[in-house]
């Protein structure tokens, strides 16, 4: 079941993510649990899933909360912002522990005299500390994606981690109370007024020493486990966080009979303020302890349907017609509550620590979810009623009251989560909580000029490899919107830039000739003569097109070279150390963005790579253009290939440039060794045989194609490069991740808009070139010349008329 559960909620999220994202994930995990524990009453015949579902459903009340609880509470503790924390921390202990009590008995005050189930005051005031448990998962997460103040997450996270361990607190005395009705010897325990408050705090209070002392040594295992660059001992670390969590959670629990629930905060908290900057890995940490805060409430909330469905189905006559009335109702109620309690208590929270307005009062009311504490309360409450040792008509009586109060929960969860937890974005903006400022407005508009400079930056430097001499810029521009309205003095600013960053010895100079014909052009379209703009021409003469590209081809003899024993064994392990140079380039082409990391390419080229290096070892010689070629006869199942010629071609162009840039370069840093041996000529030899049987697909194709093919590979890395200057803006902090979601996702469309880029044509393309050249041709320069645009046939126009 729960593997299952995770299954299903990958394609929620992939469904969510791009149709109907108003919809909090959790709360479509609700209604698949509702579906499923509603079908597996009605479907009423036994199998494997059905008993795997009545496992989960029948799961004991403390393993329940030992299981959801530690992990889901420390995750949010840990990640809290300390230095608002302590700021903030009278608000939050106002908000959480007697708005909680107030919350709990007003609440209570409802089902008791509103409901007509008949409850008992003790069973009222259980269900009153359940529905006090706030859930702010998914409000959380929208405050991070719509840019919400940071005082405003703490007032939100902080009360609700706070109140979810007084929620349960009082739950724990409450539901004793409710147990101790049933008559059962050593179930629930009777407490007086007296009796109860000190139970409170020596619970709270207990727990949160033991929190502070468990905190503490947490941050003290982080400290002595230092060795920041041994990646099992960051792992070690990421281990200690999760055990300690859940062993602070379950000793004061169980052991120490107090709150577990605030001694995680507490450790979390402690941890984060004490010994967060111990962390060696803190990516890691932060990608653990997400994937465990998805793993669980995706498992929480369709265990929490699932048995809601059940209740619903089973106990629909016990519930009565008019249920369903009674739950809008008392939703309706809640939410009122809510904004009663947080305003009462507005004249206070508005003066202590950081302080509060109307506006963040508001949205605090609005959006006080329930969730995966109150589930798992509301399961552990009928789990204890359904395991007690009851019979005859108290059974039925004591069953009906529990299934009642999880139905209510789950309905109280499922609304407040559909309809706050959609509703909250907007919300949110009608409030101006998160309306940027103008000055915020500048700074993220130079930001954006600045990433577009960038990407006339790396435009500029790749127009110096030979494999773009001849890119198609009509097709570029179509791709690359950063582009579509570049300028004559954007380019010549790039292109100086461009001279003026790369160190001399290894600077190339651009081709700018099939880029300059589209910019010599009037508003109207009309060619303007290269020689008719001022200075163009010592422009173009600083930076005509640099094809020397051989230097690697003088330097070491081409034949076969005959091998002592001993140079042999030294080949054998050269070639291994040059496969791995391999992978080490190809990883480089990773990170520029001239390989994505999702293809068929990058699979063939790894996986090619892996065949070599076993070919290698048998005492063969280096044959990687071979092995991706067995690796594309051995998948083609998805290879495009398959079905579509250009597909295929695109394929091989690319995985030709990838492999010929990333031999050459391990040619080159092989010859940067003081001392030349034979083994080393012939490890270069053989990588000069595969070089050149890459560069026989770009050789002996249509050249029109493998032109097209490679312009779009050019296009690809641009986009790339452009995504990966937005997400440094965003990791430096520059821009939030609000701010870059939008780019970031265009870059994203444009990408998979290559794959069906038309093949007939661009808007505004021209023949820019007075002679055609094959990629194969251009790399190789001795093979052919490279020529400059003939001017002779651009018509003349009046200097006067405005340029672009």
């Amino acid at each position: 079941f729960p593997w299952f559960v995770q299954l299903l909620g990958v394609v929620v999220f992939y469904i969510i993510t791009r149709v109907i994202s108003a919809i909090p994930y959790t709360a479509i995990m609700f209604l698949l649990g509702a579906a499923m524990g509603a079908g597996s009453v009605l479907h009423g015949a036994d199998s494997e899933i059905n008993a795997t579902i009545l496992q989960w459903t029948d799961i004991n009340a403390e393993v329940l909360l030992l299981v959801f609880l530690p992990g889901l509470l420390f995750r949010d503790a840990l990640h809290v912002n300390w230095h608002l924390f302590c700021m903030s921390v009278s608000q939050i202990m106002i908000m959480a522990f007697p708005m909680v009590l107030a919350g709990t008995t007003l609440t209570a005050l409802v089902a008791f005299y509103v409901f007509p189930f008949g409850w008992s005051l003790n069973l009222c005031m259980a269900f009153g500390s359940i529905m006090a448990a706030t859930d702010p998962v998914a409000v959380s997460a929208l405050l991070n994606e719509v840019g919400a103040p940071p005082r405003l997450k703490i007032h939100i996270s902080g009360e609700s981690m706070f109140n979810d361990g007084s929620a349960i607190v009082f739950y724990t005395i409450f539901s004793s109370m409710y147990l101790y009705e049933l008559g059962i010897e050593g179930l629930g325990q009777q407490y007086g007024v007296g009796e109860g408050f000190s139970k409170f705090f020596l619970m709270a209070l207990g727990g949160a020493a033991w929190g502070v002392l468990m905190g503490l040594g947490l941050s003290l295992v982080l400290f002595l486990l230092n060795r920041r660059f041994d990646h099992e001992e960051n792992v070690v670390q990421v281990a200690a966080t999760i055990s300690i969590a859940y062993i602070t959670f379950y000793t004061a629990e169980i052991t120490l009979k107090m709150s577990g629930v605030i001694a995680v905060v507490v450790c979390g908290i402690a941890t984060q303020g004490i010994g967060y900057n111990s962390i060696n890995d803190q990516p890691m940490m932060e990608s653990f302890w997400t994937l465990v805060e998805h793993l669980l409430n995706t498992v929480i909330f369709a265990l929490g349907g699932l048995v809601w469905g059940e209740v619903i189905v089973l106990e629909s006559i016990h519930l009565g017609r008019n249920f369903y009335g009674y739950l809008v109702l008392f939703y309706i109620l809640v939410v009122a509550i809510r904004y009663f309690l947080v305003f009462a208590f507005y004249p206070i929270l508005s003066r202590l620590g950081i302080k509060t307005n109307w506006r963040e009062a508001v949205f605090m009311s609005y959006g006080g979810l329930r969730g995966a504490v109150g589930i798992a309360l509301a399961l552990a409450l009928q789990n204890e009623v359904y395991s007690a040792d009851l019979e005859g008509e108290a059974q039925a009586i004591h069953q009906t009251d529990v299934s009642q109060v999880f139905a209510m929960v789950g309905g109280i969860a499922l609304l407040t989560l559909v309809i706050n937890g959609s509703t909250s974005g907007p919300l949110l903006r009608k409030l101006g909580l998160v309306d940027s400022t103008k000055i915020r407005s500048e700074i993220v508009a130079h930001f954006q000029e600045d990433t577009k400079r960038r990407v006339h930056d790396a435009f500029v430097h790749l127009l110096s490899h030979p494999n773009y001499y001849h890119v198609d810029f009509a097709l570029v521009k179509y791709h690359v919107k950063m582009l579509s309205y570049l300028t004559l003095e954007e380019f010549k600013t790039a292109i100086f830039r461009n001279k003026k960053m790369v160190p001399s010895a290894i600077y190339k100079k651009p081709n700018i000739n099939n880029i300059l014909p589209y910019l010599l052009r009037t508003g109207d379209g009309k060619q303007v003569h290269a020689s008719a703009i001022s200075g163009l021409e010592e422009f173009t003469s600083l930076f005509n097109v640099d094809t020397d590209n051989g230097d690697v081809e003088q330097c070491v003899n081409t034949e076969t070279i005959a091998l002592s024993g001993d140079e042999k064994e030294r080949a054998m392990e050269l070639r291994k150390i040059f496969i791995e140079l391999l992978r080490h380039l190809y990883h480089i082409q990773l990170e520029k963005g001239e390989l994505s990391g999702r293809s068929t390419v990058e699979y063939i080229i790894f996986n090619g790579l892996e065949y070599t290096s076993d070919h290698v070892s048998r005492g063969g010689a280096l044959n990687d253009w071979d092995a991706q070629k067995h690796v594309r006869r051995h998948t083609k199942w998805f290879d495009p290939c398959r079905t579509e010629k250009r597909a295929g071609l695109r394929i091989e162009v690319q995985l030709a440039i990838s492999f010929i840039e990333a031999h050459k370069a391990a040619q080159a840093q092989f010859l940067e060794c003081d001392t030349f041996t034979d083994a080393q000529a012939q490890v270069i030899e053989e990588s000069k045989v595969q070089v050149r049987m890459a560069e026989d697909v770009l050789k002996f194709n249509d050249k029109d194609l493998v032109q097209r093919h490679v312009s779009l590979l050019f296009c690809k890395i641009l986009l790339n490069k452009q995504a990966r200057f937005l997400q440094n803006l965003a990791e430096k902090g520059q821009l939030s991740s609000r701010e870059v979601h939008h780019p970031l996702a265009e870059v994203e469309k444009a990408i998979r808009e290559l794959t069906r880029s038309p093949v007939d044509g661009y808007p505004d393309q021209m023949d820019t070139t007075s002679k055609k050249h094959s990629v194969y041709e251009v790399i190789n320069p001795g093979h052919q010349e490279v020529t400059d645009s003939d001017p002779s046939n651009e018509e003349e126009v009046n200097l006067n008329t405005p340029l672009l």
